[in-house]
């Protein structure tokens, strides 16, 4: 059963870290002149419910070691209820209910009220609960995070699927155990979908920013897993074999994406691995969409999974709204010939082990701390001709590589050989506890690389 996403919105305003920060920024000053620090997070958070959907959704966010009021107690979690007018828009529990085929073209609004991060309180979390109140039939969550501003940030998001919760229990009492990467497990009838969202500073030294829009859709499905699998060898045929227009200077634009969201795009070239048309690609004349009802999997074997260079198409411009990584197995020279590689908030990389080569030629990725590399033994040309890097700092061109994990790396020969950053370049690279790769030799690693511990 397809379901095309209906007009019915709630929206949660997640401004004020931002907006209170700029507007205590004198204050703030004065707390922290001994280390001059600026921490600055803000988001927009909104659900989309689509036809045939029925469920609650409720917000909440948590700061650890947060004491606003000085009792000497944390404030733990709070369920955010009123809008920015201060009016209640929400149940008792903290929750805004949509029912199927409702009217509610105009929507609920909750406001977040003024907090901001601190040295002493660098993290916040989001939890955002979604009660399936269906009798029968699944919810989808498909979530959108469209991150606008990140520097010095960590951005993880993460997701627990129960029959078992109570409306009434405040999801920050979940253990973090539970939380796992699998998107596509969809809420059965009457069971509970929570996405935990953390955004913390990386060095609590420097300066911080984190901004952007974070969108959760919600779909009916009739299955407990909507996922489909992207066939390699057709999505490569797709774009060297069917003479695909020519786009300007050879770039084509590729949108992988809920279909939900395009009800005109309904048919087009079949790029699924079961052959059952789950995937299929749909081309407008300006945008080549990839679409599914379902999570797109990228294929196990994803090695060169974007290298189309045809007389036709030299580069793939890929933003990737529906795509999960966590079946790759072999993800070497993945992204080897993008020339730009968006919206990767969601990836799970936990289970990759080589890495090599996995940037080449890419031009416009610049957070690289949304990878897991705990279990990667392969970094070997891993930015070999890579033309991005995460900020500039005075005279340094700066990668932050800080949640980078090499403890098993044994091979990272010509990391960063050939990059934009060598040579004429200060390149510095900003790492964390785990990192153990040792780059006082540029002919091994192919440049001259600062690398600060923080």
């Amino acid at each position: 059963m397809e379901k095309q996403i209906s007009n019915k919105k709630f929206k949660t305003t997640v401004l004020s870290l931002c907006l209170g920060f700029l507007m205590v920024v004198g204050a703030v000053i004065g707390v922290w002149a001994a280390s001059t620090q600026n921490y600055k997070a803000g988001f927009n958070v909104s659900y989309s419910v689509g036809d045939n959907v029925a469920a609650k959704v409720r917000t909440e966010y948590y700061v650890p070691n947060q004491d606003s009021d000085s009792d000497g107690k944390e404030d733990g979690a709070v369920a955010v209820t009123t809008n920015e007018e201060g009016e209640t828009v929400t149940d008792e529990k903290g929750y805004v209910t949509f029912n199927a085929g409702d009217g509610n073209e105009d929507g609920s609004e909750v406001y977040i009220g003024n907090f901001k991060l601190s040295p002493q309180t660098p993290k916040a979390v989001f939890y955002f609960t979604i009660h399936n109140i269906l009798d029968e039939g699944y919810v989808m969550v498909a979530p959108l995070p469209t991150i606008t501003q990140k520097q010095n940030m960590k951005f993880r998001m993460k997701y627990y699927n129960t029959t078992s919760f109570s409306e009434a229990t405040s999801a920050s009492t979940l253990s973090d155990d539970l939380f796992t990467n699998k998107q596509y497990e969809n809420a059965s009838a009457q069971g509970y979908k929570i996405v935990k969202i953390e955004v913390e500073v990386l060095n609590k030294n420097a300066s911080a920013t984190i901004a952007g829009d974070i969108g959760f859709d919600l779909y009916y499905q009739d299955e407990a897993q909507s996922i489909s699998t992207l066939d390699r060898t057709k999505f490569h045929s797709y774009f060297v074999d069917e003479g695909l227009v020519e786009y300007e200077w050879g770039y084509v634009s590729a949108t992988f994406d809920y279909a939900q969201k395009y009800p005109t795009f309904t048919t087009g070239v079949d790029l699924s691995e079961a052959g059952d048309g789950s995937i299929w690609a749909y081309n407008d004349g300006e945008m080549v969409y990839i679409l599914s009802n379902k999570t797109i999997a990228l294929p196990a074997n994803c090695d060169n999974l974007f290298n189309c260079y045809t007389p036709m198409v030299y580069y793939i411009e890929a933003t990737l709204f529906n795509a999960d990584v966590s079946f790759v197995t072999n993800p070497g020279s993945m992204f080897d010939g993008l020339s730009a590689l968006r919206n990767l908030y969601c990836w799970d990389t936990s289970s990759w082990t080589d890495m090599s080569c996995i940037f080449c030629d890419n031009y416009t990725l610049t957070d690289f701390t949304i990878l897991d590399t705990s279990n990667v033994t392969n970094m070997s040309w891993m930015f070999n001709g890579c033309y991005t890097y995460s900020w500039e700092e005075g005279d340094f061109i700066v990668f932050d590589l800080s949640t980078f994990d090499t403890r098993n790396v044994t091979n990272y020969q010509g990391m960063f050989d050939n990059s934009y950053f060598s040579g004429e370049y200060n390149f510095k690279i900003l790492v964390g506890e785990n990192w153990t790769l040792d780059m006082s030799d540029a002919d091994y690693v192919g440049a001259e690389v600062t690398v600060v511990r923080i």
